[in-house]
Formats: C-alpha cells, sequence, structure tokens
C-alpha cells in the first residue's frame, strides 16, 4: 500500500533561472529541507532512473530541473519524502513528517 504524505511545501521558481542569486535561492530552499546531504536519491525522469546524492543535486537542481518533461520526481530509498519539480515551475516536497 502506498504511503500517505502529511506534510506539503511548494515553491515557485518562474523566476528562479533569471540569476546566480536566483539559483542560489532556490538552492538554499532545498537546503532547508534538512536531507543530509549523502543520503542516496533516485531522480525519476520519465522512463529513466539516476541514483545520485542529494548534494549533487541541491548543488546542480538548475540542470537536472532544466529538461523536464512533465515532472521529475526524486525519492530516497525510504519514500518518507518526495521532491516533484514540475514543468510549470513548481517544487513541491511532500514528507510524511513537518521540515
Amino acid at each position: 500500500m502506498p504511503k500517505s504524505f502529511k506534510y506539503e511545501k511548494f515553491l515557485n521558481i518562474v523566476d528562479g533561472w533569471d540569476s546566480e542569486q536566483d539559483i542560489a535561492n532556490v538552492r538554499e530552499w532545498l537546503f532547508e529541507l534538512e536531507i543530509p546531504f549523502d543520503q542516496d536519491i533516485y531522480m525519476l525522469y520519465d522512463e529513466n532512473v539516476i541514483k545520485t546524492k542529494w548534494k549533487v543535486f541541491v548543488k546542480h537542481w538548475d540542470v537536472f530541473s532544466w529538461l523536464v518533461g512533465f515532472s521529475l520526481n526524486i525519492v530516497d530509498r525510504t519514500r518518507s519524502w518526495m521532491l516533484e519539480v514540475h514543468h510549470d515551475q513548481v517544487m513541491n516536497f511532500y514528507s510524511m513528517e513537518n521540515r
């Protein structure tokens, strides 16, 4: 049975690409989610899966997110949280616990 997330945060990133400062602001929002940098994550693009560390995604979020089709979904091994980067320029973070 799928888990039901209890908490949600979102960030509008329409202007997140305009300058290095805007990119850094999104990076700061991701940092504030308090996910350990060394945590393995799985990025689900259409039919592809990329395994990397959370630190790599935070540092290069703009590169990973630039070519999103409909959405990019990111989860950890436990699936206790999920980050969705939506093509409508929104990041939605879902979690089992309040962050």
